[in-house]
């Protein structure tokens, strides 16, 4: 199950959004709540917990430091910001910090409900995506490879294997050629099976921090790896994705620029705005103008 955890200071409203959680999301999510920054910390990385709803003004330690602590232990940790305060200052930390969401209080229980379960098929989609890399990584790609994957780490050098068990015949040790054929299979195929995640989840926030947890990679050397196979690197990929998804929603004249940007993975129009025309050479609007 995935794991929620709701730091909340104020009891009443602490409860409302465990009840309006656990009436919703019982069967899919384990659901947790503290009540201040410091315990907010240590839950998240002590339970490693999927998601964190968060209040900004805490006692112990703030929400913006707490989920610094947090994503700094555990980057694919997904958080929603839900606070009373309207202060520019606290939004702009939320973007920073790659927030999912910034909800101001009284959040509508719908709305949340929808937020949340948002975040849900996100992190069900990152987790299968995380189980398929786990099974390629721990098995050889196919052809006459026959050292143990697990030999070959993730910058491509060979780690140290144990000996075959005493009365089994040792198999012939593999050459550096035949390593070095099936660590670029293997990077190959983690990379098309990146390519593939962003084409199915480019609407979500995806960063290649994330990515590279996930891959148990340097951030450098995934670069590396990414603009070997695709030519671009990976935050151009995923704005190209992004921008031709957009390019077929603005074909429908009943979706609003806006909306269309939130739709593939933007939550500010003007930025949704300026990435586009920067791919384009066109705005949203001089684009679906164009198109009639």
């Amino acid at each position: 199950m995935l794991k929620i955890l709701i730091a909340e200071d104020e009891l009443l409203e602490r409860q409302t959004l465990q009840e309006l959680l656990e009436e919703h999301y019982a069967y899919t999510a384990d659901i947790r709540t503290v009540d201040n920054g410091v315990d907010t910390v240590s839950m998240a990385q002590l339970w490693c917990a999927d998601l964190v709803l968060m209040d900004i003004e805490m006692p112990g330690i703030n929400g913006i430091d707490a989920a610094l602590e947090i994503i700094t232990h555990n980057p694919r940790t997904k958080l929603i910001f839900i606070t009373a305060y309207n202060r520019f200052e606290y939004a702009v930390e939320a973007v920073r910090l790659h927030a999912t969401d910034y909800l101001l209080k009284p959040v509508e229980d719908e709305k949340l409900v929808f937020v949340v379960g948002r975040v849900i098929e996100e992190l069900k989609e990152q987790t299968l995506f995380y189980e398929q890399v786990r099974k390629m990584q721990k098995r050889p790609p196919g052809g006459p490879i026959e050292a143990p994957l697990d030999a070959l780490q993730a910058d491509g050098s060979v780690g140290n294997t144990a000996d075959s068990s005493a009365g089994h015949r040792k198999k012939a040790a593999p050459t550096s050629e035949s390593i070095e054929a099936a660590r670029q299979d293997r990077n190959m195929l983690l990379m098309q099976k990146v390519a593939g995640y962003v084409e199915k989840n480019y609407q979500y926030d995806i960063s290649q921090e994330a990515i590279c947890d996930i891959l148990n990679m340097s951030t450098g050397y995934f670069s590396k790896l990414f603009h070997q196979c695709y030519g671009v690197k990976f935050i151009d990929h995923l704005t190209n994705v992004r921008v031709e998804a957009a390019k077929s929603m603005l074909a429908d004249p009943t979706k609003r620029s806006s909306e269309i940007g939130k739709r593939v993975g933007y939550q500010s129009s003007s930025y949704f705005s300026k990435i586009f025309k920067q791919k384009t050479g066109v705005t949203p609007s001089e684009y679906r103008a164009r198109l009639r």
